[in-house]
């Protein structure tokens, strides 16, 4: 997201008003020469937003800076705060541990659109971000902890790229190696689940090998994670909605194969009633058209008990979460992975589907087809049946939940139009309408 398009996509967030993209880059400036710093900012981008109306707006921003005839990127978490609460917060922020950014300051007030924004390795929330601030720091911090190893012993880091940074949330890392022809991925976050995804990886290479990366070591102290770098690359969501690539067939092969491995007892359960009780929290903040819709939908549910049989759930698969080299296929990212019933998995991705359809404006027809012969390769190689009822039941409520839902708090303006299509399809698969259709 460009610099220009701040105004247009920081909107709407009730009493923490957003300022203009001008106005950003020069609270940065003004707080930059305030605290004394050589450095100026000339332009920047919005990279990930999270915000809920009148209680919260974070920005990830990535500031291309100047100092002399140097250039060099800086990434920020910023926080917004309603007016004339920033200078308190300010103050507490500087109680916490601060550490100097290339810019020079790890902390800035930027008084004039009521924020503070955390230069990386800073974070309000990740302590350890600054295991990632240089090869150094991490071949002190972390790797020496793995050299011990033979598989590492004659390894040393030679890189670390950030590749995705989500304030307050997590951080991922690329780690090049000198001595070694792969990589490794680190991450870090703000609670534990980097643990969940290791353990859920260690099951699954168990019992297929080939199916994910291979999980290497956590260090809890950092709330890090580390395992082998897969090979290949997300497919296009378009990609997905043309038949003629075979991509569902493929991924729909992916996750029967996951779902026939037994979940181990460090995963969390699959607890549908509290899932949807925490999206009608998440949408009750929301004052505009399509929330308050998808809040009648949902209040008219109740919500059904999953189907007995337990396996190990991927949580959170969606395009970008399977990666594809050739002819071969590779599931990643598993830190929301629980133990329960299959249909929760598949119904998350068949509304992935039929929202990027919305987006796209596929036909209803071409959609249908689509979902049948998805349900149909799933089948080709799952061991068990599906409970109809259920899946249609999870493609509703992940319509709402896992794409509606999202899009609002992430602020997807360019998604408005999808929406009531969307709805419509929660809609049908709440009343039944799908399961039909999928028998």
């Amino acid at each position: 997201m460009t610099a220009a398009a701040c105004q247009d996509s920081l909107s709407d967030v009730g009493a923490i008003s957003p300022p203009s993209a001008p106005a950003l880059i020069a609270a940065f400036n003004a707080a930059l020469a305030a605290a004394g710093a050589e450095a100026s900012v000339a332009s920047l981008t919005i990279d990930r937003v999270r915000h809920t109306p009148e209680r919260k707006l974070v920005a990830g921003v990535t500031a291309s800076c100047v100092r002399g005839r140097e250039r060099f990127a800086q990434i920020f978490g910023v926080r917004f705060f309603p007016e004339g609460a920033s200078a308190e917060r300010m103050e507490k922020a500087r109680q916490g541990r601060i550490a100097p950014s290339r810019l020079g300051p790890g902390l800035l007030h930027l008084a004039d659109v009521g924020a503070v924004a955390w230069a990386f390795p800073n974070d309000r929330k990740i302590e350890s971000a600054h295991v990632f601030a240089s090869v150094e720091g991490f071949s002190n911090a972390v790797f020496r902890r793995l050299s011990g190893s033979a598989e590492f012993s004659r390894a040393s880091v030679r890189g670390v790229t950030i590749l995705r940074y989500v304030p307050e949330h997590g951080c991922t890392a690329r780690i090049d190696l000198d001595g070694e022809p792969f990589a490794l991925i680190a991450k870090l976050a703000s609670d534990d689940r980097g643990e969940i995804g290791l353990a859920a990886m260690r099951a699954i290479r168990h019992s297929d090998v080939e199916l994910c990366p291979a999980p290497i070591a956590s260090i809890p102290r950092f709330n890090l994670a580390i395992q082998s770098m897969a090979q290949g690359a997300p497919l296009s969501p378009e990609t997905y909605l043309d038949p003629r690539t075979g991509a569902v067939e493929q991924a729909m092969t992916l996750l029967a194969r996951l779902h026939q491995t037994p979940p181990p007892a460090r995963l969390p359960r699959l607890d549908t009633r509290a899932d949807f009780q925490k999206t009608m929290d998440r949408l009750s903040a929301f004052s505009d058209r399509a929330a308050i819709s998808a809040r009648s939908l949902l209040r008219a549910q109740d919500p059904p008990s999953p189907p007995a049989r337990e396996t190990l759930l991927h949580g959170d698969l969606h395009f970008g979460n399977i990666l594809v080299e050739k002819d071969r296929g590779v599931l990643i990212d598993f830190d929301a992975a629980k133990a329960g019933a299959p249909e929760h998995d598949l119904g998350g991705f068949l509304a992935a589907l039929i929202w990027r359809g919305a987006i796209c404006g596929t036909s209803e027809t071409a959609l249908l087809t689509m979902l049948v012969g998805a349900v149909n390769a799933y089948l080709h190689v799952a061991r068990a049946p599906l409970d109809l009822g259920f899946l249609t039941w999870r493609i509703g409520e992940a319509l709402i939940s896992e794409r509606l839902a999202r899009s609002l708090t992430r602020m997807k303006p360019g998604r408005i139009g999808a929406y009531a299509p969307l709805l419509d399809w929660s809609a049908r698969a709440f009343r039944g309408d799908l399961a039909g259709a999928l028998s």
